[in-house]
């Protein structure tokens, strides 16, 4: 069944590229993606579906290229949105009002991808990504990712999850080894690991959709556990370069720790208590980082800093970790959200 909060895209097929780039901007920031792109067209299955998938569609985002224009199937699944009430959010992507809007969406408010300069390009398609981003969460009464106020004004969100959908790939179910049995889950708006120790183990997991890699940013997580030892501990890892190569920040019942695996060996770069964990509630956890510089916060407050020049840039991931056979815990995250500069 489809999930009603899906998003359709409409779009010519000589604009597949195009359409690629704008659909995965969209699944970075958390939104439940449906396009033809995996159909052959022309055949029943293929009609049947597009009507489907626009019916049971939140709203309905639409290339426009002179291509698309021409398209007959474009229109018709404007006509269709249309007459189904599907809200229709314009994406101006080659063209002008003359040979690239239909006369349908003439009055209609669209965002636009073309840059004046050439060199303006990214900064453009960035700026008209967020505007379409918060159009359709306004439409789609979904909360987005809060920004805090220090952050420099050109940062963006690149990565946002509410865990509503899956569809920035987390690894979901049942594994286990010599060191934890675990188990993973998106349900209810969040995204649960349940782990048990056999022994003292560190674990992080990455979305598998999302491949890009930081240098400077803000990550933000909210996070919450129940254990049965107050030294499980969940967080963030970040600049990961591979396994063997990057940062960690945890905080458990009463402690703050941040460190750094360079070449496979450990390094502690904070070891603190901090008075803004409360057992119970859920921890915003915050990790920016500028250059060699990485200062952390747990509630929107400072708890630590340190400088590091071992890892310049790297992904991200949600880490927890475990010291003492039939250590187990059940840690639960939301809000994953990574601000940084334009590309």
């Amino acid at each position: 069944m489809l999930d009603p909060r899906h998003i359709f895209i409409s779009y010519s097929r000589l604009n597949s590229e195009i359409m690629r780039r704008v659909s995965e901007s969209l699944k970075a920031h958390g939104l439940n993606i449906w396009t033809d792109e995996t159909l052959t067209p022309g055949t029943p299955s293929w009609m049947e579906a597009i009507e489907n998938a626009i019916e049971g569609a939140a709203g309905l985002v639409v290339i426009l290229t002179p291509d698309s224009k021409k398209s007959p199937w474009v229109q018709k699944e404007l006509i269709y949105a249309d007459t189904h009430g599907v809200r229709i959010f314009p994406v101006l992507a080659i063209g002008d009002d003359r040979n690239a809007v239909p006369i349908s969406l003439g009055n209609v408010q669209r965002v636009d991808l073309q840059p004046e300069r050439e060199q303006d390009a990214n900064e453009v398609y960035e700026a008209a990504i967020r505007d379409l981003i918060s159009a359709i969460r306004d439409h789609l009464q979904i909360p987005g990712a809060e920004r805090p106020r220090h952050l420099p004004d050109d940062w963006m969100v690149h990565l946002y999850d509410s865990f509503e959908t899956d569809s920035n790939g987390w690894p979901v179910g049942w594994r286990a080894d010599n060191y934890i049995t675990q188990s993973q889950q998106i349900v209810g708006s969040q995204y649960r690991w349940k782990a048990e120790a056999h022994r003292f183990t560190i674990r992080w997991i990455q979305p598998r959709n999302y491949e890009d890699i930081f240098g400077d940013f803000y990550l933000q997580v909210e996070a919450e556990w129940i254990a049965n030892t107050s030294s499980a501990a969940c967080g963030v890892a970040f600049r990961m370069v591979d396994y063997d190569n990057l940062y960690l920040f945890l905080i458990s019942d009463d402690s703050i720790t941040a460190w750094c695996k360079c070449a496979k060996r450990w390094t502690k770069l904070l070891d603190a208590a901090s008075e803004t964990i409360r057992l119970g509630e859920v921890k915003e956890l915050g990790v920016l980082a500028q250059g060699s510089r990485f200062e952390l916060s747990v509630n929107h407050q400072k708890v630590g800093e340190f400088e590091d020049h071992n890892h310049e840039y790297g992904g991200v991931a949600l880490a927890i970790r475990l010291e003492e056979d039939g250590d187990r815990a059940l840690f639960e995250f939301d809000d994953f959200t990574v601000f940084a500069p334009p590309n």
